[in-house]
């Protein structure tokens, strides 16, 4: 799975060279990126339990997105013979590790320390920090020129903030564009393993402007939840009008969160439930 994100990393930064998003890169970065895929591809994956366990040691992101990616591997028949928009939402845990999968490439020997590069296909300088199974990571670019859609203007400043325990199998990141000192776009991804092997997951975003790259007269946001387990892929889909100043809730202050509960919160915020369900019967089931 990882060669898999490697690839895909590779053909999203072919997209965003041709599109021009804004980054800037070496001359010689293709080279370096070829090269660096095949150091990364080379090294041994980290072998996990079977689904419905806790993992063994993990050490390095990409480790972690393989325990997601073996639980929901095993629920995709499911999930993709299910007819509606729905799925767009349902597969939106997996964006989060396309990305956080940069930052391994920077600290390939796994030591203690801090390790500052080009990012593989954002194309931004950014870093991550190692101590012991605790990481740090992210970046801080002001984009030198357009790129790609209405939340990628020059002058742009794109940030990520990240951290990643893989002792407790935890993942935090919240990514954000800043234009004229306002933030018009952010996403926070969360995830965490649970006791019995399953994971789960928040991913809460909100923008501020419309189709036209304006002040939108009315904000978005969006809550989603997720527990992926063995025969489990629990989901709620939630929709508010913060915009990117939404409420932050963790998955931290909610230990084992079940559908029924993460409803609750997203409720008790303000937000209304469009969709919830989950896998009945080997059925991708909407919830009545």
């Amino acid at each position: 799975m990882k060669k898999n994100y490697m690839i895909l990393a590779l053909v999203l930064l072919i997209a965003l060279m041709i599109t021009a998003c804004g980054g800037s890169t070496g001359q010689s970065q293709a080279e370096q990126n070829a090269v660096t895929q095949e150091k990364v591809e080379s090294k041994e994956p980290v072998k996990t339990e079977s689904s419905g366990t806790k993992s063994t040691k993990l050490q390095a992101i990409s480790d972690l997105a393989d325990l997601w990616d073996t639980l929901y591997n095993e629920n995709e028949k499911i999930i993709n013979e299910y007819q509606g928009i729905l799925v767009m939402d349902l597969i939106r845990p997996s964006a989060a590790f396309v990305s956080g999968v940069q930052y391994d490439l920077l600290n390939l020997e796994r030591k203690d320390g801090r390790f500052n590069g080009e990012l593989l296909f954002a194309g931004y300088q950014g870093f991550v920090e190692k101590d012991g199974p605790n990481l740090k990571f992210g970046y801080d670019e002001v984009l030198e020129k357009d790129g790609f859609g209405i939340y990628s203007m020059a002058g742009d400043r794109k940030v990520e903030n990240g951290v990643c325990d893989l002792d407790k199998a935890y993942f935090y990141s919240e990514e954000y564009t800043e234009r004229q000192g306002k933030i018009i776009t952010r996403t926070i991804y969360e995830f965490r393993q649970e006791k019995d092997g399953s994971m789960s997951c928040f991913v809460l975003s909100g923008d501020s402007l419309d189709v036209r790259g304006k002040e939108a007269e009315t904000k978005e946001s969006e809550y989603l939840f997720f527990r992926n387990g063995k025969g489990q892929y629990d989901f709620v889909v939630a929709k508010g009008e913060e915009g990117p100043d939404f409420k932050v809730l963790s998955l931290k202050d909610h230990e084992n969160l079940t559908k029924e509960k993460a409803i609750e919160l997203f409720e008790a915020a303000g937000y209304v439930v469009k969709k919830s369900g989950g896998i009945v019967d080997g059925k991708l089931t909407l919830d009545e």
